[in-house]
């Protein structure tokens, strides 16, 4: 399995959970690529899902994607005193909401976590309402210290880094460009360099130019970020336009706005000075929002008092569940389909708001 960002933030929470004294297992229907080599290397344990019985009872079961869903709760009948499924997309098909709306159950101590506040919205409109929900951000750590906020050459940038399994043709004539004037630029994925990404490799960057996951950790590790990809973005991170950038995940949807390689060098160059100064600001709203042990404080509860218990226990709905399953799995672009409403509605919503916006592009 490849270094993707489902598994990198099943690695990340297995580290921390780790770190902190607790026994970690990482389950899943397949073991093996680039990161089984990262969980070797930190010494994580890991099994197939069809190796763990019923008999076993855990503190948490922390489930991500429908397949992972359906063999640890319909096939597997795993128990647990408190079950936690996270969704990290609102297209991907694997990450469509495991309880069909229709259904009205009695889970004890289940809850469903959604990366982002637009996937917060978009899951609520697909799950029964008796669900726990709430939002937990692609987590980060403190920053490293390795080369901090303030020590960014305050000019131009000398060395930049891409960060995406999705480098569009503008981002690759970017880096050509940049290097005929004298700076550097590394390229990190699927086609380039392939490399486990963390907050401390980034910090030896004076630019970043990434989108998701990428961006959080910047913030958090005091480096300036280029929110851009396949899907366009924002350009600069500001302070103006980070809430509708977080709403969206960084994921460059915030502004579909596709620019050529000789304008987005210029916007590199002239919002350089200016991003250095909100660093510090960026810094603090990372650790507030996304720091792995203050949101599993804050969010993902305690075994407290309750017995480990299956998540469904009853077969009527066990069945029911079951069959949504089994037809989201089957039918791919069903996810699609049931998202392209949701889509819409927040298209319009932002064409709205775009409008009022003032400097929303940096």
């Amino acid at each position: 399995m490849n270094l993707a960002g489902s598994e990198l933030h099943c690695l990340e929470l297995a580290i921390y959970y780790q770190e902190q004294g607790h026994e970690v297992l990482l389950a899943s229907l397949e073991v093996g690529g680039e990161i089984a080599a990262e969980m070797r290397s930190k010494q994580l344990s890991s099994k197939l899902i069809s190796e763990l019985t019923e008999s076993d009872e855990w503190d948490i079961i922390w489930t991500h994607h429908i397949s992972c869903f359906h063999a640890v709760h319909i096939e597997r009948k795993l128990k647990a005193r408190h079950h936690v499924h996270g969704v990290l997309s609102v297209t991907e098909p694997l990450e469509a909401p495991p309880i069909p709306k229709d259904l009205a159950p009695d889970f004890e101590s289940f809850l469903i976590l959604c990366n982002s506040k637009m996937t917060l919205d978009y899951v609520k409109e697909l799950i029964p309402s008796t669900i726990d929900t709430c939002v937990f951000f692609n987590v980060c750590r403190e920053p490293s210290g390795r080369k901090g906020v303030f020590c960014h050459d305050e000019c131009n940038p000398t060395n930049i880094a891409i960060v995406s399994n999705h480098v569009p043709y503008e981002l690759r004539k970017l880096a050509q460009r940049a290097r005929r004037f004298g700076t550097s630029v590394d390229i990190f994925g699927l086609q380039y360099e392939r490399k486990r990404i963390t907050q401390e490799f980034l910090s030896i960057y004076d630019v970043v130019i990434s989108i998701g996951k990428t961006v959080q950790y910047c913030m958090a590790e005091g480096v300036p970020v280029f929110v851009y990809d396949h899907f366009g973005g924002p350009g600069w991170l500001s302070k103006q336009n980070l809430e509708r950038a977080e709403y969206f995940n960084f994921n460059g949807k915030c502004t579909r706005n596709k620019r050529s390689a000789r304008r987005l060098w210029a916007q590199v160059l002239d919002g350089y000075s200016n991003s250095l100064s909100e660093l510090e600001h960026f810094q603090n709203h990372a650790m507030i929002q996304y720091e792995i042990s203050s949101q599993i404080r804050q969010k993902i509860p305690n075994s407290g008092y309750l017995k480990a218990h299956q998540l469904i226990s009853d077969d009527e709905q066990g069945s029911k569940i079951a069959k949504h399953l089994d037809y989201l799995s089957r039918n791919t672009r069903c996810n699609k389909v049931k998202t392209r409403p949701f889509l819409s509605k927040l298209r319009k919503e932002m064409k709205k708001i775009k409008r009022s916006v003032v400097g929303f592009e940096q």
